[in-house]
């Protein structure tokens, strides 16, 4: 039997890459791109930096997924 984890693993990486971005955007309408760190993002969040890992390996992918997502 399939774990809700395996079953719903879509749906959280999604939910929390969201988080990732949602926070991310906020920092960087602050602080621009280049004052925005990924331990910033982890900090707002209020989770480690390798949570922020696990979702993005770059801060360049937020960026990108940010541009892609608000355009």
């Amino acid at each position: 039997m399939a774990t809700a984890e395996q079953r719903f693993g879509a749906i959280t990486r999604t939910a929390a890459q969201t988080r990732v971005l949602d926070a991310a955007l906020k920092l960087i309408a602050e602080h621009g791109v280049s004052g925005t760190s990924l331990q910033m993002i982890a900090d707002a969040m209020g989770v480690t930096k390798a949570a922020v890992y696990r979702q993005f390996k770059t801060k360049e992918e937020i960026v990108i997924a940010i541009t892609e997502r608000e355009m």
